[in-house]
This record gives structure tokens, sequence and C-alpha cells, in this order.
């Protein structure tokens, strides 16, 4: 987890916390720490991709594992640590971005079984799942004004 942090200042923070909740020399920590090879993953992820990438994970798998680390990390910090506005940040741009692919992927479900509806002519489902997609409709654009916010 320390290699996906960008900041090197950062970084030395955490192996010397590290070190000292563990007991290893942080030349160690270093030492391993520069054989690690790992891949940083997309904090802006964009909802309008959702196919799968090389690593043969999804977008909302990335954001999941992300959110966890981040939940990992702030258990770690004290309360007061500066890192906690970042991760804090991260977190809510993330659960953002979560939101937007649960709500498309809702909308395209809810896209089908109105077509599906239609084609059997079925005026109930048709009301119910139009009632729906505008819903979903009013849920992504709250989503969209809270992201021109921020």
């Amino acid at each position: 987890m320390i290699k996906l942090i960008g900041s090197a200042i950062e970084q030395s923070h955490f192996v010397s916390m590290l070190a000292r909740r563990t007991g290893i020399k942080e030349e160690i920590l270093w030492q391993d720490l520069k054989k690690a090879i790992v891949s940083k993953p997309e904090v802006g992820f964009s909802p309008e991709k959702t196919e799968l990438e090389s690593s043969g994970k999804t977008q909302r798998e990335k954001i999941e594992e992300r959110l966890v680390e981040i939940k990992l990390w702030q258990k770690e910090l004290p309360k007061s640590a500066p890192e906690n506005l970042v991760l804090k940040k991260e977190e809510t741009e993330l659960m953002d971005n979560l939101s937007r692919l649960l709500s498309r992927d809702n909308l395209n479900k809810l896209l089908s079984e109105l077509s599906r509806a239609e084609a059997s002519k079925d005026s109930k489902s048709i009301t119910s799942l139009t009632l729906m997609i505008q819903k979903v409709h009013g849920q992504m654009r709250a989503l969209e004004e809270k992201k021109k916010i921020l």
C-alpha cells in the first residue's frame, strides 16, 4: 500500500510508522518497497468505461478495492493525521464514481426491461419501469451536479 502513495514524503512517513510498529529496520522496508511492483489504481475513474481492463478487473472492482485500502489506512492513522483529509476526499470521489457506475448499470437494466415490456405490450410494467427510469435519471443528475460542485 505504501508503494501506491505518490508522495515520497508520505511514503517516508508510513515507512517510519511501519518500522516503529513492527520493529523492522527502515532500510529493509525501503529495499522491499523499491522491489515492489504495483500499478497505482486510478482515482478519477470514468464511469463511461466499464470494460474489463488488462488486469481482468472491472472499474467497479478496482474502486471497491481502493475503498477497502482507504478504510485500512484510516484505521491505522490517528484521527488528527493530515493524511486523513486526503483519504476522505479520495473516498468521497470514489464513492460518487461507484454510485454513477451502479446507477448507469441499473438504468441499462431498466431500459432492457422496458424494451421487453413494450414488445409484449405490458402497459402496467411500462408505466412502472418508466417511473423507475425517471427516478434513476434524477439520481444521476444529482450525482453530476455534485461532481460539478466538487
